[in-house]
């Protein structure tokens, strides 16, 4: 899930704008926070030069992702640009002060509370060099959008997910899914400078010719993977009271957020359904309108110079 997310939000065009509003050049050290598998740092990578003495060095706490991580670097030939280390970025970064050029972060500070997100961004500006920049890549759910042509009534169902997932990581766990355009108050108040907020568009269309058959068919594969499992561990479940704790335990944002128990189990028989349709049948994805669409928003800010 991780490597399609991140994967697949950065197309070509699209990487062009990240690669400006990050404002990165071949020469710089930069490092990735919560990189999870480094799909983020290998799109960064790109842009750099290691005869220039350009580099990357991606941090997370889970070290099944770091090793992922380093497999996949390999296979990209990303080895002598991408490095990795164990570290929790809410504690600290295990880096030394004023050592990066950029400090950035892909879908990572959403998973904090607001006490948390302060002192991730905190060692973030610690480690980036003075005036360098500080980045951050974050969506708002509430900006998201899901049409699926002539069905209505799961088109308000998933609408009502989102509302859902909002409120319910809230009440839950203290985490905000509208982060994306709530950091620039978040640098400010830190005291970075010159900050900006960017967004770019991520609209996935299924008829649209320029994205390849193997991802669509990737990205229904892994659409259907969890509602199956979810179903199938749900489905050997006789008695409602021990069905009704499972989902407590699987999607409890969900129920805290508003939405039913009939509700949530709808939603994924229709997602596991629809993408068996178009895996059985790949023609489909020549005849279908829908469309997923959203927003990532990118923060940015400079760390002062010193002395200033």
């Amino acid at each position: 899930m991780l490597e399609l997310i991140r994967k697949s939000a950065w197309t070509k065009e699209r990487r062009f704008l990240l690669y400006k509003y990050l404002d990165v050049k071949p020469n710089h050290i930069v490092v990735d926070v919560g990189c999870g598998t480094g799909a983020f740092s290998r799109v960064i990578a790109e842009k750099l030069d290691p005869k220039k003495g350009g580099r990357i060095i991606g941090i997370d706490r889970n070290p099944e992702l770091l090793r992922e991580g380093r497999k996949f670097a390999e296979i990209a030939s990303f080895g002598k640009l991408i490095s990795f280390k164990k570290g929790d970025i809410i504690k600290s970064i295990p880096l030394p002060d004023n050592y990066a050029d950029r400090v950035i972060c892909q879908a990572c500070l959403w998973l904090m509370t607001e006490q948390d997100r302060q002192r991730a961004v905190n060692e973030m500006i610690r480690v980036c060099k003075p005036g360098g920049l500080i980045g951050a890549c974050e969506s708002a759910i509430d900006s998201s959008v899901s049409y699926i042509e002539g069905d209505e009534h799961h088109n308000r169902l998933l609408r009502k997910r989102n509302i859902a997932m909002v409120e319910g990581y809230k009440k839950r766990y203290g985490y905000d899914r509208r982060i994306g355009y709530l950091l620039p108050k978040l640098f400010k108040d830190l005291g970075l400078e010159r900050i900006r907020l960017d967004g770019i568009a991520h609209i996935h269309f299924q008829s649209d010719d320029r994205v390849p058959m193997d991802f669509k068919m990737e990205e229904k594969r892994d659409s259907k993977l969890y509602p199956s499992r979810v179903l199938a561990k749900y489905g050997k479940l006789r008695d409602n009271r021990n069905r009704r704790a499972f989902i407590e335990k699987m999607e409890p944002s969900l129920l805290a957020g508003g939405m039913s128990f009939k509700e949530i189990i709808e939603l994924m028989h229709f997602q596991k359904s629809r993408a068996e349709r178009f895996l059985k049948n790949p023609d489909l994805f020549k005849e279908d309108t829908s469309v997923d669409a959203g927003i990532t928003f990118i923060t940015t800010g400079l760390k002062p110079k010193q002395g200033k």
